[in-house]
């Protein structure tokens, strides 16, 4: 079992993918905070990112789960007892709804990639699809080698051919789900309708310049310059949606005598708009 450093010994994830997706959500929610802590056992190791903490659990506190009947499941490098439990409890969690809730953080992560993609406004639109197929051909040969591994490991123990079919067959309907998590999202014309029915979704809006006269081979025509424009006002109802992003910004962290950001300083508190103890005023990083 792993153990959240956030929520502590509230939340126990069964495996290292559930743990990462856990953080993985307190970070949407702005509530993964730095340094970030390894909290399997006695271990107190600091990491700035999930993904150098998930390395380091992978390395050092990979949960063995023992043969059924056996009385507990060890971490290496964990003498805890709180680790110890029985094997009816370690694998709890591991039927249909877990692996409903996989997929669908799989199709999470999926599709915030896709929006982070569409956002760089160093990335064409026209690149996103072409990166969403590769993105899916990966996936399915690296599901396609699993499953082939997997068939070969049970036939050199020679374990029953009809055996291994089946387990290979139960295997690939399990990932079936997993083959193509972009599968949604592979066209310009899918990512938009999607995004156009995502409730926190804000869309761009495309402006024009005045035209301007170009030349070209003796013939003249007007062209329109245009660019992409993304509503302040939009962005900030769609952050209002989410109820863990408003309870984050309206928590007040702030420590008497500590100056932690502008918000604490002499400059803030003398703003005509800032200052004001009456009015509720939303501030991002471009204030100065």
């Amino acid at each position: 079992m792993y153990i959240c450093y956030i929520c502590g010994e509230d939340v126990k994830l069964q495996t290292v993918d559930k743990l990462r997706f856990h953080l993985l959500r307190h970070k949407d929610n702005c509530e993964l905070s730095c340094p970030i802590r390894c909290r399997q056992g006695d271990c107190r190791s600091t990491y700035t990112t999930v993904f150098n903490l998930i390395r380091h659990i992978n390395t050092h506190h990979t949960v063995n789960i023992p043969e059924q009947g056996s009385a507990a499941c060890t971490s290496s490098g964990s003498d805890d007892a709180s680790f110890c439990l029985p094997y009816e409890e370690c694998v709890v969690g591991v039927g249909d709804n877990a692996e409903s809730n996989f997929l669908q953080d799989i199709e999470t992560e999926a599709v915030s990639l896709v929006a982070g993609l569409r956002a760089n406004s160093s990335i064409p639109y026209s690149v996103v699809p072409a990166v969403v197929e590769s993105f899916n051909s990966m996936t399915a040969s690296m599901i396609s080698h699993v499953q082939s591994e997997v068939a070969r490991s049970l036939a050199d123990r020679q374990i029953d051919k009809s055996v291994v079919l089946q387990v290979t067959e139960d295997l690939r309907t399990k990932l079936d789900g997993c083959a193509e998590p972009l599968r949604k999202l592979t066209t310009r014309k899918k990512q938009d309708s999607f995004f156009d029915k995502h409730a926190l979704a804000v869309t761009p809006q495309a402006l024009y310049f005045c035209p301007r006269l170009e030349s070209h081979g003796g013939s003249s025509s007007y062209v329109y310059d245009s660019f992409q424009y993304v509503s302040v006002k939009k962005t900030i109802s769609s952050l209002m949606q989410n109820k863990n992003y408003v309870e984050a910004m309206l928590q007040d962290k702030c420590s008497p005598g500590v100056f932690q950001d502008w918000c604490d300083g002499a400059r803030c508190h003398e703003h005509p708009l800032f200052g004001d103890s009456s009015k509720f005023s939303y501030q991002n990083s471009t204030v100065l």
